[in-house]
């Protein structure tokens, strides 16, 4: 193997790792995790209206609301959340941002006021 071909195949190797890390699966951890609107909230059971909301790669489950998420991100932009949601029952489509500060996380949708929560573990 020549040296130019060592280099092609190291450089297309790279550029796949590259293509892996920046999949939103692979840092889409900052806002996976339990979130409550206080540290209060973050005890209260699943069944209790005010219960915190867990995130996952793919979900959104809080109370009677149960989401399945397919998540999308451009650089230095916050997650975004394209979701198909059962709220009490009632089908719904949603369209969910994402921002993680520090232990906070921000949620924003269209035409409804941000919602900050705090991390709870």
């Amino acid at each position: 193997m020549t040296i130019l071909e060592t280099t092609i195949r190291t450089t297309a190797a790279l550029a796949a790792i590259l293509v892996l890390c920046a999949s939103p699966a692979a840092a889409a951890s900052d806002f996976v995790g339990t979130w409550g609107a206080t540290k209060a909230s973050c005890r209260l059971p699943q069944d209790a209206q005010g219960a915190p909301m867990i995130l996952t790669l793919t979900s959104l489950d809080q109370h009677e609301t149960h989401c399945q998420l397919a998540l999308t991100r451009n650089a230095a932009s916050p997650w975004i959340a394209r979701a198909k949601c059962v709220v009490e029952g009632d089908q719904q489509n949603h369209t969910f941002k994402f921002t993680v500060r520090g232990d906070r996380l921000v949620v924003s949708e269209r035409g409804v006021a941000d919602k900050a929560y705090v991390k709870c573990r």
